[in-house]
């Protein structure tokens, strides 16, 4: 009789241990899930807001600094505060309060307009005081970036660069109208063509575009 007690209290113990061991993986089980699904969701939210950072180009006006980190430019008549990093410092302080600006930006998840590209756009009355050359011609060599190309000046005018290749600049209001975003090309022009472009120097050193057409 008192083995048979033994047999059944050991039995009972054995029981217990295994419905606890069993209790405690269950326990763990939907930690780890959890923990997992938060872990999925918030990387498919960052993958979200990254698809969703829509760059708009624009034009206006600088009017001046807010702060260290932002500034304020009028575009389509309203004020908007926008951010800037290091990499636009340099620019940003090349500028005067209402100097026409072209720049490229995108709206983040806290409501914030953030820079990513800004040039001063040249205006006609920059143009007054710098050496104007009207009438060059070339060949037109291709495309550098969104705000630059590359043209070789023919021999025989009197130009510094002239016989070499140089970078003309499209910062004058009228030449960006040259450059087509949605298809990536300038004027449909193919390298080596001949073009006759006119051009004036700026403070800066620059080669600024103002006229270009197929000779």
């Amino acid at each position: 009789m008192v083995q048979k007690t033994l047999i059944f209290m050991t039995v009972a113990v054995l029981l217990v241990f295994t419905i606890s061991a069993c209790n405690n993986d269950d326990m763990n089980k939907p930690e780890s899930t959890i923990k997992e699904s938060t872990l999925d969701n918030s990387s498919s939210t960052e993958a979200g807001e990254s698809e969703k950072k829509e760059v708009i180009s624009a034009e206006g006006k600088y009017t001046g600094r807010i702060d260290n980190s932002s500034i304020e430019i009028m575009v389509d008549g309203k004020p908007g505060d926008f951010r800037f990093d290091e990499k636009l410092k340099s620019e940003i302080e090349k500028l005067s309060s209402d100097d026409t600006v072209s720049i490229e930006y995108y709206e983040n998840e806290k409501g914030q307009l953030i820079l990513e590209k800004l040039e001063a756009v040249v205006e006609d009355n920059d143009m007054q005081g710098h050496m104007k050359y009207l009438d060059v011609t070339g060949v037109y060599v291709g495309q550098i970036d969104g705000h630059s190309i590359e043209i070789i000046i023919d021999s025989g005018f009197d130009i510094e660069g002239s016989g070499s290749s140089r970078a003309f600049s499209l910062l004058y209001k009228d030449s960006m109208d040259y450059f087509d975003n949605s298809s990536e090309s300038f004027l449909e022009l193919d390298g080596n063509e001949k073009v006759k472009f006119s051009f004036f120097i700026n403070e800066h050193g620059q080669y600024v575009l103002t006229k270009l057409s197929k000779e």
